[in-house]
């Protein structure tokens, strides 16, 4: 069974539309992909993303999806085909993840130090 991995903060509803009335766009059908990649909450919390399992229909409806394409492009979420989930290659956190000890300490390093005098 396929899988969903996300290092998105928030969970996405994809949501598939459809013209029943010319003019009228009407959601047929959302796709739910759990997010809460690098937020404290009471379940395990993982850093490399959470994983959300799907149905083949659903990749190949998500695969059509241009936001959830866009998504995959920038490495924030990866479909995978087999039940061990490699999350190597995801992006580590994106915008929205709240600062940390060690984010607002590779923050710091990554500004050049000021000369005193």
């Amino acid at each position: 069974m396929p899988h969903v991995s996300s290092t998105l903060t928030a969970a996405q509803k994809y949501t598939i539309w459809e013209e029943r009335i010319p003019g009228q766009p009407e959601s047929v059908r959302e796709i739910r992909i759990e997010g809460g990649a690098n937020t404290a909450s009471k379940h395990f919390v993982t850093l490399d993303g959470v994983v959300t399992q799907v149905t083949d229909e659903q990749v190949e409806l998500l695969l059509k999806i241009p936001a959830f394409v866009k998504h995959q492009e920038l490495g924030f979420v990866k479909i995978h085909n087999r039940s061990k989930v490699d999350i190597k290659g995801l992006e580590a956190e994106d915008k929205s993840a709240p600062i940390t000890p060690k984010s607002a300490r590779k923050k710091r390093l990554a500004k050049p130090m000021k000369s005193e005098g």
